[in-house]
């Protein structure tokens, strides 16, 4: 039977899905002292950029950042899936912008992650539009109560195509 199915594929031109890789990212902290959660994002950023240039022509099709309470401590998690695609569409180059904000108040909580993000988005933007003549931005964005306080990130992954 497999022989067959196969064959059909082969005959009408089937071809299995694009070869993927999933890159994630985990830190977890007690109370982000010294912006240690803010490091994993240019960990994963980097990483990301490393598997597109090593597995190219390759782009990211999904990103996504959590943000959750395990084992009593903020933890804080980045994922990209990569695949492989045609030279016309492959992405060289990745980065990310935002903001992790902490409040009593939700809301308050929210509007500084938003504002902040925007603001390096948009610098982020203009200039990767000028080094390589294009830029898509992807918004994530998660949040969670820990220890009595609204913590909220909001990140823009930022891909040349």
């Amino acid at each position: 039977m497999k022989k067959i199915l196969i064959t059909a594929a082969v005959i009408f031109g089937f071809q299995p899905s694009h070869s993927q890789i999933v890159v994630t990212k985990t830190r977890m902290s007690v109370n982000n002292s010294n912006d240690y959660l803010h490091r994993i994002a240019n960990d994963f950023a980097n990483e990301v950029g490393v598997v597109l240039r090593k597995r190219a022509p390759s782009r990211v099709e999904n990103t996504s950042v959590k943000l959750t309470v395990r084992d009593e401590q903020l933890c804080l998690t980045y994922t990209a899936k990569i695949v492989s695609c045609t030279k016309e569409k492959a992405q060289h180059h990745f980065d990310h912008r935002g903001a992790l904000s902490a409040s009593t108040n939700q809301s308050r909580s929210l509007h500084d992650a938003r504002t902040r993000s925007y603001q390096q988005k948009n610098k982020a933007e203009k200039e990767f539009k000028r080094v390589y003549g294009n830029a898509k931005c992807i918004l994530s964005s998660d949040c969670t109560k820990y220890k009595k306080e609204w913590w909220t990130i909001q990140e823009f992954f930022i891909t040349d195509k």
